[in-house]
This record gives structure tokens, sequence and C-alpha cells, in this order.
């Protein structure tokens, strides 16, 4: 329970960073307050941008927009059963059937999961949506970039999966994406 308080924390810090450090432009002394919506996606309370954030006992992300963003995080060391329950809950027949065909990892197990958090997310409901019916199959092709996966959805939306150093995470919004990684160390040093 401490280790998850602290990532959120971390996540939060993320924020700040995001707004301080980017074409934002924002201050330290006059960062945005935010408030939570119906269903826990924060927003901001007088700023035109969108922000999400999450976090795992291993990490913790932030991603911020000018449009609305979604985004979910999950560390490889999650239990595979309790895992594999979740993601069947959530996954439609064609992600269940590609998971067991094509023998699915852990990892794969993950971007689906990540995929369907990060896009109920960005509809600002988490998972009370008909998860059924919006499938991200193409997460799981084995022919494209392993570590990470952009799909081109329809009305200029992406879904970008990451796999990296035990983690997975995936984004969810319009437009093209900038990652950036920074350690603890760096980002106290930079706030």
């Amino acid at each position: 329970y401490e280790k998850d308080q602290k990532t959120a924390i971390i996540a939060r810090l993320l924020l700040a960073y995001a707004l301080i450090n980017s074409d934002y432009k924002i201050s330290i002394d006059s960062l945005p307050d935010y408030s939570f919506g119906e269903f826990r996606k924060p927003k901001f309370d007088k700023e035109s941008l969108s922000f999400n954030y999450s976090h795992c006992k291993a990490a913790s992300i932030c991603a911020i927009s000018k449009k609305n963003v979604g985004a979910d995080i999950e560390g490889l060391d999650i239990d595979i059963e309790t895992l594999s329950l979740a993601v069947k809950s959530v996954a439609t027949s064609e992600e269940w059937e590609a998971l067991n065909d094509e023998n699915g990892s852990k990892v794969d197990l993950l971007r689906l999961w990540t995929a369907k958090e990060a896009y109920g997310k960005w509809l600002g409901v988490g998972l009370r949506y008909d998860y059924k019916n919006k499938p991200f199959i193409d997460v799981l092709k084995k022919d494209c970039n392993k570590n990470l996966r952009i799909i081109k959805l329809e009305d200029e939306k992406n879904l970008y999966s990451v796999h990296n150093q035990g983690i997975v995470f995936s984004i969810y919004g319009e437009g093209s994406l900038n990652i950036e990684e920074i350690s603890w160390d760096e980002l106290i040093k930079k706030i």
C-alpha cells in the first residue's frame, strides 16, 4: 500500500514536470488546479489541456495533450492467473482466441489490458464501457515492433502500446506522441 501511494505521488510529480518542462511552459508557481470527474478521470479546472496518469508497483506514467488522452500502466510482476481472468472478462472472442492461439505471453495480456483501460480512461469512464465491442486486436500482432506498437485507429486516434523494462503501458489519444523516460533523481532536479 505504501509503495502504491508513492507511485501515485510520482505520477502527480510527472504531471508537474510535463507542465513545467514542455511546450506548455507553465511555471511551478502557477500549476493549475484539477479535480476528478464522475468516474475519477482527472481534469484541469481551467486549462484547456487534457491529462491522465496511472501507476503500478514498478512505475508511473503521465500523459498530457491539447486533446483528450487516456493512459494505463501495469508491471510484469502481476499474478498471471489474476491477469488472465481480468483480460478474459474484457476481451472480445477474437482477442481471446488470438491470445490463446499464439501462445499469448504476459506482455500480450498486459498490452490488451492496458489498451482497454487507456481507451476507457480516454472516454472518462474507466472500464465502464462496452469493451467487448471495442476491439484492440492489432495490439497483439506479432509482425510489428516488439517494444513499441503504434496502432492507427478511426478518426485520427492512435493507440501507443509500449513494453519496456518490466512494464507495459498504453496511451490512447489523438495525434503524435512524445515519450520521455525520466528517473526519480532527474524528476526531482527538474521540478
